[in-house]
């Protein structure tokens, strides 16, 4: 008897074939329009390195607004690969905003939605997300802002809009812009994205996929007042600025190598952040540095500035405290996870019988107790 899929319906034979999730994942995104966010996200998958492109999936999806949801529920529900749904769209004159965005988060379906329109996005590459209401002003104002920055006339549909945005404005930046309002408009109050204008959370979305690239190196740690390790710094960049992907510690028996990486780990596993005195470190380009809070910083509380416009923010958030906030900032180091295992011989393996996406990423935070080292995701071996 042929298999069913979630809604009860038979698969075809085509639809039965096993598929190859891809390494750094398979992104739908379905969106209510007819070409904008298409050319958007086909060109940064494009401008993505070769080997960071051919191991991720960006599929646009296009329908009407009240059936986003339910097109991204069947394209989930009948094939294994679409690991990652996204549903994008504006507020412009859509009824019910709010409540799409509400059904879609608690069905599992991540939401990248802009006010008043997905141009407000754009124009962050610009240098700016001004206060505009309406969609017409919005689009209308970016086109004029648009051409004098590339000496194009805007187009929805032109295919390399992305490239254009890229070389004419500042990727990076226009992700802090859109998170600097995003934070701004939840400090005023508002807890509607209905309410929050001009904001966006497709950042969210362009950071998560460029983060693919290398989305978080650590660039320099600094110890204070440690006891194996009294006022240690160690500074991973190279001469021309770019951080080292592989970093071996080699030292002899008792010079503190293991308290290092403990200590670190310790941080990143949502413990506390004393003995550090200092970490720095660079998500998608922007470099932050984080300082003890001025209390509670043994419960991992901690400082984080930003190096780029100098502003600084308190995290307080823990394993027990406040841990949601962490998994959704991607600006917090611990969001991104650790694994750590104390050096030995004789590794130990269960026999693995699948790999998944899903079930490599069940735990971001791994210190190794059981000496079972089936789903390490990655390794680094120091001699």
């Amino acid at each position: 008897m042929a298999r069913k899929d979630r809604t009860g319906n038979r698969k075809t034979r085509e639809q039965r074939k096993q598929f190859k999730v891809p390494e750094l994942g398979y992104y739908l995104i379905v969106t209510d329009t007819e070409a904008t966010e298409r050319c958007f996200f086909t060109g940064l998958h494009q401008a993505l390195p070769e080997d960071v492109r051919n191991k991720l999936v960006i599929k646009v999806v296009e329908t009407k607004t009240r059936t986003m949801i339910d097109k991204c529920l069947e394209l989930t529900a009948y094939d294994a690969q679409y690991r990652i749904p996204w549903i994008v769209f504006d507020r412009d004159q859509v009824q019910g905003f709010d409540e799409i965005i509400k059904e879609a988060e608690d069905k599992g379906i991540q939401v990248g939605w802009s006010n008043p329109c997905f141009e407000i996005w754009m124009y962050a590459y610009l240098g700016s997300m001004p206060v505009i209401q309406d969609s017409w002003t919005c689009c209308s104002d970016f086109g004029r802002v648009y051409e004098a920055k590339t000496g194009q006339k805007y187009s929805k549909v032109d295919e390399q809009m992305y490239g254009k945005l890229c070389k004419a404005g500042d990727e990076e930046k226009a992700i802090q812009i859109a998170q600097q309002k995003l934070e701004q408009c939840k400090r005023e109050g508002k807890t509607k994205p209905s309410e929050m204008c001009p904001c966006t959370t497709v950042h969210e979305l362009v950071g998560e996929i460029k983060g693919k690239e290398w989305p978080l190196m650590i660039k320099k740690i600094k110890w204070k007042d440690s006891n194996v390790l009294g006022s240690l710094e160690l500074d991973f960049t190279k001469p021309d600025g770019t951080v080292y992907n592989t970093v071996v510690i080699a030292g002899e028996n008792g010079s503190g190598k293991t308290n290092i990486l403990e200590t670190l780990a310790n941080f990143l596993n949502l413990g506390s952040f004393d003995p550090l005195g200092e970490l720095t470190y660079e998500v998608n380009g922007v470099t932050y540095t984080l300082t003890p809070a001025d209390i509670n910083s043994n419960f991992g509380f901690h400082k984080r500035k930003n190096n780029a416009d100098g502003t600084e923010k308190l995290v307080a958030s823990n394993k027990n405290n406040n841990r949601a906030s962490i998994e959704e900032d991607m600006l917090d180091i611990r969001h991104y996870g650790c694994v750590y295992t104390k050096a030995r011989s004789g590794f130990g393996t269960k026999a693995i019988k699948s790999s998944t996406t899903e079930q490599l990423d069940n735990s971001k935070y791994e210190n190794d107790e059981k000496e079972d080292f089936t789903q390490i995701k990655q390794m680094t071996f120091a001699f």
